[in-house]
Parts: structure tokens; C-alpha cells; sequence
């Protein structure tokens, strides 16, 4: 076989070069990979941040072909956060260029709005809310006007009542803990669902971030419901609406689980929105269960620790079941959020003989 030789007496044969061209590693300093099967390489690789702009053509070939959504899943699997600009021209021009450099900054948006409609919320908290019933002439809740004969208690007083209401109060302690196993199954969702959906249902990551803002949008109707369902049927014992709500959380969650891969994308839809309509209740019941037990003087303090184990929550959502569904993939980490939503589950139940509130020290029987 005859090959062509390069000029040099060391020179190899062109076919040998050939070979040797398969596999490219090259530093500009910008890391080039290059070769044939390293795409996969991408789930692995140490690389220099964990976002990633995704620059493909106009023509969405890349996407056409599958091979841009399989780009987002191994980096994905690496921990790296992807936005995608479909806008590179043949011939790429200084306006393409600078429309690629202000798409890689619109995530900052992604801060900006909600910072704004806090302000707003915010200023609108000071402008129009008051303390009390009485504060703007109405008399107080049928219930609670029994404490109206103390004003509030200072100093030591004061810190007896916050020691006896909140932090020796069991059924304030049984709700924060509850709430750090709501917070684990909500916040897995929001944080991790797109990821959960592309990697593990094959889900588009444009429809994985519909069905993430369902799952909000869903969770606002539980919360009403909830509210509606503890005032209606339950005599006001929200720990007990919660129980059924966790329960059906840890339903839902499961049978999202046991949906294939290829199940129709509006039954993926409708299974995790039932999810997020059952997590919210709870979410927005344990302050007023919380408020509701340590009483209206020491309402914000029983608020204020409940809502520190909500918080606290985020190092095994985020953290955690980041490294578990890494290291033992997205099955465990399913199995991590049922098991979250069972024994937040079976945490509200050790309160469910409890009375709707702290005000009557006298037993209720029903």
C-alpha cells in the first residue's frame, strides 16, 4: 500500500498519523476534547464551573438529531446546569456574538424579578397590614380575646412564657421536625426536578421546566384546599390535615417513580402535580398549627424555630440527594424522597390527639 511521507526523514506514514488523530486533547488555554465515543466523557470530565453555555445553529439540527439533549444529560450528570443559544450563524457576526454574550447573562433575571416582586410585596406589608383586629376597630378572635387581660409579659415574665409555650412545648418541636421532612420533599422537586425529569423520564428541558412551575402552580391550589379542608371538617386541627396530605404526597411521589421512561408527558404532568398540590398543605399549615399552639404571644418565636428546621432541610435536598442520585442514580434518589414524605408522615401523627391550640388548657374530647 503506498502512503504519502512528509518532508521529513522522521515523518510517519499518513495512515499512522490518521490514527493518531483520533483521540485530541488541546489547550489554547480553552480545553478542546475531541475524538470519536468522548461525548460521555462530559459526564465526568473536571471542569471549570457549573454552568455551561450551549451554543448551537440556527438550522436546530443538533437538536433534531438528539445529540444537544444528550449534551444537557451528562452534564447534568457532572453537576453542571446548562442554557441553551440556538442562534450561531455559518458565519457568525459581532451582533450574534454579543446576543450569545447577553443570553449567557440572562439567568441574573432569573434573580432580579422575584427580588423585585418582594420589594414590592414588602412595601406593601408596611403600607397596609396591621397588628391586631382591635388595631383597626374589630374585635378580637373568638378564643383567644382570654388572654387580653395580661398585656404582654416583659423581661423574665416573659421568657417563662416563651420557655413553656415554644421550647418545652413538644407539640412545637414534633411540628419543626415535621417540617424539616415537607421542606426535604418539596425543595427535591424544585431543586433537582429538571434534572430528575431529563435524566430519569427523558423529559425535553423545556417541558421539565413547565412541569416544575406546575408542580408550584398546583401546590397554591393545595394550600387553599387544605386551609378550606382543616376548617371544614377537622375543627381546625391542621396537624391532622397534614397527615393526609404527607400521606398523599408519598403516594403520588411513588407512582411518579413507577411511570416508564416513555409514559406520555401529560401523565407525568398530571402525576407530579398531584404531588405538589398534597406537599404544599402542609407547608402552609405548620406556621398556623405552630402560632396556633404556642399561642398569639409567642406566635412569631414558635414560627421563627419551626421554620429553622424547614431550612436546615436543604443540606439533604441539595446536597444529599445530589450525591445520592450521582453515585447511586436517580432510583435511590426516589426512594430518599418517599422515604422523606413516609416519615414526615408518621412524625405528624404522634400529634394527632392534640387540640386545634394552646389557648384552653382544658381537655377537648370529641
Amino acid at each position: 500500500m503506498r502512503t504519502r511521507r512528509y518532508a521529513s526523514e522522521n515523518a510517519k506514514p499518513y495512515t499512522e498519523h490518521k490514527a493518531m488523530m483520533k483521540r485530541i486533547d488541546y489547550f489554547i488555554p480553552t480545553r478542546i476534547v475531541f475524538g470519536a465515543g468522548r461525548l460521555k466523557e462530559l459526564a465526568t470530565l473536571s471542569l471549570p464551573g457549573k454552568k455551561a453555555l450551549l451554543c448551537v445553529t440556527e438550522d436546530k439540527l443538533m437538536e433534531k438529531l438528539g445529540i444537544q439533549q444528550r449534551v444537557i444529560e451528562l452534564l447534568g450528570q457532572n453537576g453542571v446546569s446548562v442554557a441553551v443559544f440556538d442562534k450561531v450563524t455559518p458565519n457568525p457576526t459581532r451582533t450574534g456574538v454579543m446576543a450569545a454574550a447577553a443570553h449567557a447573562g440572562a439567568w441574573k433575571w432569573c434573580f432580579w424579578i422575584p427580588s423585585a416582586i418582594s420589594f414590592a410585596g414588602a412595601v406593601g406589608l408596611v403600607v397596609f397590614l396591621r397588628d391586631t383586629p382591635s388595631s383597626v376597630g374589630l374585635p378580637e378572635l373568638e378564643g383567644t380575646e382570654v388572654r387580653k387581660e395580661k398585656k404582654a409579659a416583659k423581661g423574665a415574665e416573659h421568657r417563662a412564657f416563651l420557655m413553656k409555650h415554644v421550647f418545652k412545648n413538644p407539640l412545637i418541636w414534633i411540628l419543626g421536625f415535621a417540617n424539616f421532612f415537607v421542606y426535604v420533599v418539596r425543595f427535591s422537586v424544585l431543586d433537582w426536578g429538571p434534572s430528575l425529569l431529563s435524566q430519569s423520564k427523558g423529559v425535553s428541558m423545556e417541558h421539565a421546566g413547565w412541569l416544575v412551575a406546575m408542580f408550584e402552580i398546583a401546590g397554591i391550589v393545595g394550600m387553599l384546599v387544605a386551609g378550606w379542608a382543616t376548617d371544614r371538617w377537622l375543627k381546625g386541627r391542621a396537624h391532622r390535615t397534614c397527615v393526609f396530605c404527607m400521606a398523599g404526597a408519598a403516594i403520588f411521589v411513588f407512582l411518579f417513580w413507577q411511570l416508564p421512561g416513555d409514559a406520555p408527558v401529560w401523565l407525568l404532568f398530571t402525576t407530579l402535580c398531584a404531588a405538589g398540590f398534597c406537599i404544599y398543605g402542609p407547608q402552609a399549615l405548620i406556621g398556623i398549627a405552630a402560632a396556633n399552639q404556642a399561642t398569639k404571644n409567642a406566635a412569631a418565636t414558635a414560627n421563627g424555630l419551626t421554620g429553622l428546621f424547614g431550612y436546615a432541610s436543604t443540606v439533604v435536598s441539595g446536597v444529599g440527594l445530589g450525591y445520592v442520585a450521582q453515585h447511586y442514580g436517580w432510583n435511590w434518589a426516589y426512594v430518599g424522597i418517599l422515604g422523606m414524605a413516609v416519615v414526615g408522615m408518621l412524625v405528624f401523627l404522634l400529634m394527632w390527639g392534640a387540640r386545634a391550640d394552646g389557648y384552653d388548657a382544658e381537655p377537648e374530647h370529641d
